[in-house]
């Protein structure tokens, strides 16, 4: 396929085949094609990538851990001002890293210990005289501009969400994102994700895109969103900071295997008002076989109240709307 579609040519002796998922590859089709079969682990384009995540992680950053200790321990014999420490780490070690860290993540453990070795060689492996915090801010703000590793790669992982946001920007790997986002507590939701702070032990997604959702809610405070009406019946009703109960997001089970994630969900699909109680009620019973009438009503109820007080100009519109329903 791809010979007849590039009009290139596979270079059979350099090329690797990975089987993913439960694929197998026959010995007829070894023999047809000809190339070596890898059973754990590939090179891709300079990043290992395969089945064992933690095998992976081990060779994609090892070496450069190693290599960058080593190097850190021969510019130590020369004679340099603290700035010049920052420059050398900047210059000569920051880049080996930016590659992988852009494509990949980085395991806790790599990161401190990049980290380290940085900060004890900036400090001439002397005391720290002042905080971390304090030597990777600008200098104009009394800092040294020391790079962190931490924050480059939340940019990285910004940009690709930025590009995720763009309908103009067609990529495959869009459809891939939006698959795993639409595990998430089996909301079944895509952009809307973002209106949601979501929990750190998340299984379902792969750690770069965890990533992502992380570095967005460190900005989440300078971002204002532009709720228009559309948008709005689109907000997510749990894991939600805009709706709070007690000054903290929910998550209800219940409600989300009967449907009701979204505030368009409580509300009818022509006119404006909350759906009944008992509608509410009939939905959570038809996927539930044991429920508490009571504390369905209680709680749902309790969520047009929080989201009326989250001053929403739409969730006044629907209220009015739903008095207007009653007479």
């Amino acid at each position: 396929m791809y010979e007849a579609s590039s009009g290139a040519k596979i270079n059979r002796q350099k090329s690797e085949i990975l089987p993913i998922g439960k694929g197998r590859i026959a010995d007829n089709e070894k023999n047809k094609y000809n190339l070596q079969v890898c059973e754990n682990y590939i090179l891709l384009l300079g990043v290992y990538v395969g089945k064992d995540k933690t095998v992976c992680d081990h060779l994609n950053w090892s070496g450069k851990v190693s290599k960058i200790k080593s190097l850190l321990n021969m510019w130590m014999q020369r004679q340099l001002t603290i700035q010049g420490r920052v420059n050398v780490i900047s210059s000569l070690f920051m880049s080996r890293l930016w590659y992988s860290l852009f494509v990949t993540s980085m395991p806790d453990q790599v990161l401190r210990d990049i980290k380290t070795a940085c900060v004890s060689f900036v400090w001439n492996n002397g005391a720290h005289l002042v905080k971390y915090n304090t030597i990777i801010d600008q200098k104009c703000n009394g800092g040294l501009q020391l790079p962190d590793i931490e924050s480059k790669m939340y940019a990285f992982r910004l940009k690709f969400l930025a590009r995720f946001l763009d309908k103009n920007y067609k990529v495959l790997w869009k459809s891939t994102f939006k698959y795993f986002i639409s595990k998430i507590l089996n909301m079944n939701l895509s952009e809307e994700i973002l209106f949601m702070s979501l929990p750190e032990n998340l299984k379902c997604i792969p750690n770069v895109y965890k990533e992502m959702f992380k570095g967005f809610d460190l900005l989440r405070d300078d971002i204002e969103f532009d709720l228009s009406t559309e948008n709005v019946y689109d907000q997510p009703l749990f894991c939600n900071p805009n709706v709070l109960f007690d000054g903290k997001t929910v998550i209800w089970y219940d409600f989300i295997n009967a449907g009701i994630v979204q505030v368009k969900d409580i509300c009818y699909e022509v006119i404006e008002g909350f759906l009944p109680e008992m509608a509410i009620v009939e939905m959570i019973q038809n996927v539930t076989n044991h429920c508490d009438i009571n504390s369905i009503v209680k709680r749902y109820n309790t969520l047009k109240l929080h989201c009326l007080k989250n001053g929403r100009k739409l969730f006044i519109k629907i209220f009015i709307g739903e008095m207007f329903l009653a007479l």
